[in-house]
């Protein structure tokens, strides 16, 4: 029974959903169901174990209770389980068809009934419905273009069997309203692809982007004028191509705090992650005025509750706002922060070695390695976070000058060799490596008070991505004393 279909889908509603589920089960719409009522026995039991929280029962048992009396069979319960994940299907459909915007799908479909039905009345009553429904939208995504054109498709379908003359069919609105729906799907998905190759693994994206490619001289005339998101998605097209634009970034920074309160709230965080990013970018690069722009940032968007997914924030989240509160010495207010988001942490099995990997950071920032080292105990599961506590212990074994620093060197050099490109793909890889690498030359002995050494030490820094840039060249400028 557990490792059935129905249970998983069973057990996947919340009680809200079971009770829905319930009246539904009791609806004249499903006569047609065999043994309708031997099914809803079954879901009757099933709901109460689900309830109850007890372990699942076996068909057996489940058997003996329905069919009293009766020699178990499996064929004929097996029927009977397939007969309620019939009724269940149709549940989902009914309930989840729409769910987002049930009145307007509901009109949609009035609509469509009408104009087939000769109705005239009703159909135009219906048209005027979704119209004042659309108007009354704010935030207009690529949801909101699709409905649109919907509308007008109708009305172009009403046109074309009762307009005698054939002269206005409605096809100028239905192509717009296609226009807008394919534009703003198009950027959006285009921005998830060039986002996802940009962090991961590379994908080949040039033939998914091609189209798009050809109609950028028509977004770029007028297209963007009064349709906020779209100009949103095509600053953050462009930034996503072009990551060190800083002008493109000024242009995406304005028009999502102009236009804020149209763009949907999904979308609004995933174009305040890419601004981020690029502060995150550009500090990395060398530039220090973008440090306090991304922190800057960071808060703006916590205290507006833009980093909050399913009530918490995501581990790599939370390790930005530590690094650059750090950096900025915002000690009390990293604390803070992180208190109050210990038991809110997302996206994570471990939330608790999330929780002390940033505790032992914050630590490590005031010097207290020790109490930083006590808290590193374990390696979360997180391919990234795995690699930031062993790059941590190294720079508080170098702190300590510790024997063990070289050890744990080759040991992170060995796991950097053998992940795969999968887990950490090239460019986050060769960062990681450039730190070791530049570490291991540090801790020589021969680069201490070598002037002309220590200067080549910094310019290679300088020439490549590496991590934790600020504190190797505050190591190598202490060695030159």
């Amino acid at each position: 029974m557990k490792s059935s279909k129905l249970y998983a889908i069973l057990q996947s509603l919340d009680k809200s959903e079971l009770r829905q589920l319930d009246k539904f089960l009791h609806s004249p719409y499903l006569n047609d169901i065999k043994q309708k009522q031997k099914a809803y026995e079954l879901f009757e039991l099933l709901k109460k174990n689900l309830l109850s929280g007890g372990e699942t029962p076996d068909k057996e048992d489940v058997f003996d209770k329905i069919f009293e009396g009766q020699n178990f069979s499996n064929a004929k319960m097996d029927k009977l389980m397939a007969r309620l994940l019939k009724a269940v299907k149709r549940f989902i459909i009914y309930e989840y068809a729409g769910l987002e915007d049930q009145q307007l799908e509901s009109l949609l479909i009035q609509a469509r009934f009408y104009r087939q039905k000769n109705l005239h009345k009703f159909f135009q009553q219906s048209i005027r419905n979704l119209q004042t429904t659309q108007r009354e939208v704010l935030r207009k995504d690529k949801q909101y273009y699709l409905n649109q054109y919907r509308i007008e498709q109708e009305i172009s379908e009403y046109a074309g069997l009762y307009n005698s003359r054939k002269e206005d069919l409605n096809l100028p609105n239905t192509l717009k309203s296609l226009d807008e729906f394919y534009v703003t799907a198009k950027l959006e998905y285009a921005n998830w692809i060039i986002a996802q190759n940009n962090l991961h693994v590379p994908l080949q994206i040039q033939e998914s982007l091609q189209l798009l490619e050809q109609i950028t001289p028509i977004i770029e005339s007028d297209f963007c004028t009064d349709r906020p998101v779209i100009e949103a998605y095509y600053y953050a097209y462009q930034l996503l191509k072009d990551k060190e634009n800083e002008q493109i970034f000024t242009k995406l920074e304005k028009t999502i705090e102009q236009y804020s309160d149209a763009i949907p709230l999904e979308q609004l965080k995933a174009l305040q992650t890419i601004c981020r990013s690029f502060c995150i970018r550009k500090y990395n690069q060398g530039q220090e005025a973008y440090l306090q722009k991304g922190f800057d940032l960071y808060k703006a968007h916590l205290e507006g509750g833009y980093l909050y997914y399913q009530m918490g924030i995501l581990p790599a989240t939370v390790k930005n706002i530590v690094t650059f509160g750090m950096k900025l010495h915002e000690a009390d207010w990293v604390l803070a922060f992180l208190q109050a988001h210990k038991n809110r942490i997302v996206g994570t099995e471990f939330p608790q070695g999330i929780y002390q990997f940033n505790l032992a950071h914050y630590h490590f920032m005031l010097g207290q390695y020790d109490k930083a080292l006590d808290l590193l105990n374990d390696y979360p599961a997180d391919t990234y976070y795995k690699i930031a506590t062993r790059r941590l212990e190294l720079k508080i074994y170098y702190e300590l000058h510790s024997p063990l620093l070289e050890s744990k060197i080759d040991s992170l050099k060995v796991y950097l060799f053998r992940i795969s490109r999968h887990l950490l793909p090239d460019l986050p890889k060769e960062a990681n490596n450039n730190f070791i690498n530049l570490l291991r030359q540090i801790h020589n002995p021969q680069t201490m008070n070598n002037t002309k050494r220590i200067d080549k030490l910094q310019e290679k820094l300088l020439s490549k991505p590496h991590l934790e840039r600020d504190w190797l060249m505050e190591k190598l400028e202490a060695l030159k004393a």
